[in-house]
């Protein structure tokens, strides 16, 4: 580990360490009242055309896209059946998941729990979007779709602006196949970064091999948390804070 990065390490290890001893926010609360700003972010994003994510939002709307995250791409070129399903969880309006892979018919399922106000920011903005992302929050995927309707459930960018990101891995592992897969892609301490500005009240890291949730007051491993039933595979790579989740068979 290079010097730089060692220092990095260290100080956001001694963040955790200090967050342990101060009182727990009511992070629903803030949730709730920080919602207008996402969806502010995104009608700028919609009326920018990416902003300065260009061809990032011209690949979300490509019906032809291909997958291109290189932890979905993994999966894909195991899972041996012919049709695969896909549960983008977090969305936003437009979902960042590609829609084809070769030798391959995907199906990709979008939701978010602000999708109302997103299908009104589309219309505003004269946008079909290739795939409709559907109103539901990451916690509470069951009360919408029946346990083991796909084979990957993914999330970018998304579990660490939830209000309960374990109680969302867990709903979102219901939601897979025995034989399948969670996978998330989040950036580290996004939390302390944006100084727990608006959704940004989770931090995500990877410690020794360990996928670790923090914020003030609270710390979960969430692969002590899941169990011996469970897998829990976390990487970092530069900024991102990789997991890999499934069932032992």
């Amino acid at each position: 580990m290079a010097g730089k990065d060692l220092a990095k390490a260290v100080y956001y290890k001694y963040r955790r360490l200090a967050a342990k001893r101060r009182r727990q926010v009511d992070v629903p609360a803030i949730w709730s009242s920080a919602l207008p700003e996402e969806v502010g972010f995104w009608d700028a994003f919609l009326a920018g055309q990416g902003l300065e994510w260009k061809d990032d939002y011209r690949r979300r709307l490509d019906p032809a896209s291909a997958v291109v995250d290189p932890l979905i791409l993994r999966e894909l070129a195991t899972i041996p059946k012919s049709h695969v399903s896909i549960l983008d969880v977090g969305a936003g309006p437009l979902s960042c998941v590609g829609k084809t892979y070769p030798g391959k018919l995907l199906k990709v399922t979008a939701t978010d729990p602000l999708a109302d106000k997103y299908d009104a920011l589309l219309s505003k903005h004269s946008i079909e979007p290739p795939v409709r992302t559907v109103a539901c929050a990451a916690e509470r995927l069951q009360e919408l779709f029946e346990p083991g309707t796909f084979d990957i459930a993914y999330a970018r960018n998304s579990l660490d602006h939830s209000y309960n990101p374990l109680a969302a891995i867990r709903s979102m592992i219901e939601m897979v196949t025995p034989q399948g897969v969670v996978i998330l892609r989040h950036k580290a301490h996004e939390a302390e970064n944006a100084k727990y500005w608006g959704l940004h009240q989770w931090n995500f890291d990877c410690d020794a091999g360990r996928f670790i949730i923090w914020a003030p007051g609270v710390e979960h491993d969430v692969r002590a948390v899941m169990g011996r039933n469970f897998e829990v595979e976390c990487q970092r790579e530069d900024e991102w804070v990789n997991c890999r989740i499934n069932r032992r068979l």
